[in-house]
């Protein structure tokens, strides 16, 4: 049996991954921790509905430190574009104090593994081409920063996901990312806009996100960064076009400077290399969507 932290348990991925764990076949201590009590007793509920196999413990983060976990796995930060857009370096504040916490867990139980959800722009250079920071130029410092304190604590087991695209039934339709969009559009009988340019994007699935977390884990003693990512990724337009198809999306294409997200450019892994922890995700990114949305609209 493990016993698993998950902090940032009520937010996108966090909730994800704390369903999913609950539904392992191996009973696991499921410790999970959030800032909102609320949000807390809401997760409580949604996973006594799954006929759980994990034994789960729900806390606020303040009583973090008393507990002892073979895992710790950090789900915290900003997931809205319009707190990311107005106050930017909020997530550098975020990614360092909890960063700070569990790292000074760490130094009196270095037999745990932390596991940290990072993000695949940490491949981009911040403020490349212009002399004042955008806020994903705020993102990418934060997450950059914090891999590189990580690679220095070489005598402990830190490891660093880079998220480049996540996509879940959890999703908050108002946090203004592409699928979120897409998905308020689905829900709410809306129109679609976005502009006339194409974009690749790498979709995980939490079934997916899961599975590569646990081949970290059975790695055990290893310090290193891994991308996240599907089967094969997925372009806007293939997006549109089959959620057109199969649940009734209208979309329209509008120029000018509609964003879907903070970043215009492709977005996908630059390697696999989690493939030599055993790794092999089962779905593709369309498959993930597809699968996601199915399971939302029931």
């Amino acid at each position: 049996m493990k016993s698993i932290a998950i902090l940032g348990a009520t937010g996108y991925i966090g909730t994800s991954l704390s369903r999913e764990f609950a539904m392992q076949k191996e009973t696991i201590d499921l410790y999970l921790f959030s800032r909102s009590q609320e949000k807390i007793l809401s997760l409580k509920e949604s996973i006594k509905e799954l006929g759980e196999q994990s034994n789960n413990y729900f806390y606020s983060k303040d009583v973090f430190h008393n507990h002892t976990y073979d895992v710790i796995i950090n789900c915290t930060g900003v997931s809205d574009l319009t707190t990311l857009t107005e106050q930017p370096d909020q997530i550098i504040d975020i990614t360092e104090s909890m960063d700070i916490i569990i790292l000074e867990y760490l130094k009196k139980k270095p037999d745990t593994m932390y596991i940290n959800m990072s993000s695949g722009a940490v491949h981009n250079t911040p403020g490349a081409g212009s002399s004042t920071m955008t806020p994903a130029d705020f993102y990418t410092f934060a997450k950059k920063e914090a891999e590189k304190k990580h690679r220095s604590l070489g005598n402990l087991s830190i490891v660093d996901i880079r998220i480049f695209s996540f996509f879940s039934r959890y999703v908050n339709p108002k946090s203004h990312f592409l699928m979120s969009e897409i998905v308020d559009c689905i829900t709410n009988n809306k129109v679609f806009e976005t502009s006339g340019e194409d974009i690749i994007r790498d979709y995980i699935s939490p079934h997916d996100l899961c599975a590569l977390i646990l081949c970290i884990i059975n790695k055990k003693k290893i310090n290193d960064a891994y991308d996240a990512y599907s089967k094969s990724p997925v372009s806007k337009f293939e997006i549109l076009n089959f959620l057109k198809e199969k649940h009734g999306l209208v979309y329209s294409i509008k120029e000018g400077t509609i964003k879907n997200g903070l970043s215009k450019n492709d977005y996908i892994p630059k390697d696999k290399k989690a493939n030599t922890l055993g790794y092999d995700p089962v779905f593709s990114s369309l498959e993930s969507i597809n699968h996601e949305i199915n399971a939302l609209l029931k």
